[in-house]
C-alpha cells in the first residue's frame, strides 16, 4: 500500500477520534450541569413550583424546544462560546424540567437509573471509538 495513503488514512482516524473523544466529553459536561440543577431545584423546593403550576412547567419544555431548534438551525453561523454557553443553559432548563421526577422517586432509584444510563453509554461509547481504530 502506498505510504502516503497509510499516512493520511491514519491522521485521519487520529482527528476522527479527537472529535469523537470531544463530543462525549461534551455530552458528559452536559449531563452533569443537567444532574447538578435538577437537585439544585430538588433541594431548594423549585421542583414543586415547577410541578405545580403547569403554565411555568409548560414554558420550560417550549423553552427548551425552541433553544433545539435555535442552535440546530444556527450552529454553523454562531461562534464556539455562544453555542457552549446556549448548551450548558440548554442543559441547566433540561435539569430543571427534570427536576419533577423527584417527587415520584427517591433519590436512590433515580441514581440506580441514572448509573445504568451512563455506564450503557459508555460502554457505547467506548465500543464505537474501539472499532474505528481498525
Amino acid at each position: 500500500m502506498n505510504n502516503n495513503y497509510m499516512h493520511t488514512e491514519n491522521n485521519q482516524k487520529a482527528v476522527q477520534q479527537g472529535l469523537m473523544t470531544r463530543v462525549y466529553s461534551w455530552m458528559t459536561m452536559g449531563m452533569l450541569v443537567t444532574a447538578l440543577a435538577s437537585m439544585l431545584a430538588a433541594s431548594t423546593g423549585l421542583t414543586n413550583i415547577i410541578a405545580g403550576n403547569q403554565f411555568f412547567f409548560l414554558g420550560l419544555f417550549i423553552v427548551e424546544l425552541v433553544m433545539v431548534i435555535s442552535l440546530s438551525r444556527r450552529i454553523t453561523k454562531i461562534g464556539i462560546s455562544t453555542a457552549i454557553m446556549v448548551f450548558l443553559l440548554y442543559s441547566a432548563i433540561n435539569g430543571l424540567t427534570l427536576s419533577v421526577i423527584f417527587i415520584i422517586y427517591r433519590i436512590g432509584e433515580i441514581s440506580s437509573a441514572f448509573l445504568v444510563t451512563a455506564g450503557t453509554f459508555a460502554a457505547v461509547s467506548y465500543t464505537h471509538l474501539r472499532a474505528h481504530e481498525t
